[in-house]
């Protein structure tokens, strides 16, 4: 996570794209992913015109070295700005910029400051801290877990969430029926996101801890496991993903690039895995996997 809850200011990134040239906004996304930003952390605004990347830091120094390594790239019609913000800007943006969504066909998310005025439905609404700019649901990747792991709502009753971020897809399988889930997250402010998230939807079946996954022993088996992570650690860490599958149980896995799709595809079917199905969108995709007997 790139923002820290302590921050006092925070360094906002932006990258405008003339005419939403879609390869253009792919390589930059490509630049942000190796500079270790997760998906969920950059923000996308588009409009008739202009596409619009935004990623927030509380380190200047990081924030500068991302925008050297992007000119030097001489990419056309994009146009970069730094400046910061205060605390209390940067909080009432996010505040400002999301309101109530569709996270799946059962489900809505709500920010907690907008509570009192969401109109319940027969949706079953999710209330989240928008204070910080990650983990809102908001992007294809989230968006493609949580409807993977609603449609197979079922087949599982354990669950493990492999970078857990602000813990919205562990809400997710309480909501479909999980009565065993795990929570996990190399970053420890995200895990104080995640908790804060679980207490505000009164989920207290939920066990997390802040682990890194290449250091990771496993422990127990799943009947889901659900990992959006970037494509290279999905392919790096896919045996021990796996591993912790049940026989003939599933593994969601997301963040994952439409340019590494088929590579990731590739490294998965040397595994002991059956694909039951693709989710696709603009830019990134997921899949979910049956393992075999």
């Amino acid at each position: 996570m790139n923002v820290k809850l302590n921050s006092n200011k925070v360094w906002q990134f932006s990258c405008c794209l003339a005419n939403r040239d879609s390869l253009t906004g792919e390589l930059l996304y490509g630049v942000l992913l190796q500079a270790g930003i997760k998906p969920e952390e950059i923000v996308e605004i588009k409009q008739k015109k202009q596409h619009k990347i935004i990623v927030y830091f509380s380190l200047k120094n990081f924030a500068q070295k991302l925008v050297t390594r992007i000119a030097k790239l001489n990419l056309r019609g994009v146009v970069m700005s730094l400046k910061i913000l205060r605390k209390s800007d940067w909080q009432d943006r996010w505040k400002k910029g999301i309101k109530p969504f569709a996270l799946t066909k059962r489900i809505d998310i709500v920010p907690r400051w907008a509570a009192k005025q969401y109109r319940k439905t027969k949706k079953i609404p999710i209330y989240i801290d928008t204070n910080l700019a990650f983990g809102t649901g908001l992007h294809e990747t989230t968006r493609f877990m949580a409807q993977l792991i609603e449609k197979s709502r079922a087949n599982f009753q354990s669950f493990l969430d492999v970078g857990t971020g602000s813990g919205i897809l562990s809400i997710v399988a309480h909501i479909s029926g999980a009565e065993s889930i795990v929570a996990m997250d190399i970053d420890r402010q995200s895990i104080g996101v995640a908790k804060s998230n679980f207490a505000a939807n009164n989920v207290m079946n939920i066990k997390i801890f802040c682990a890194d996954l290449q250091k990771w022993k496993k422990q127990a088996k799943y009947d889901i496991v659900a990992a959006n992570l970037v494509s290279n650690d999905l392919i790096a860490f896919g045996n021990k993903l796996v591993a912790v599958v049940k026989s003939q149980k599933y593994l969601a896995v997301s963040g994952i690039s439409l340019k590494n799709l088929a590579l990731v595809r590739k490294s998965f079917a040397k595994l002991a895995l059956s694909e039951v199905k693709i989710l696709r969108g603009k830019m990134w995709a997921a899949i979910l996997y049956q393992r075999k007997s």
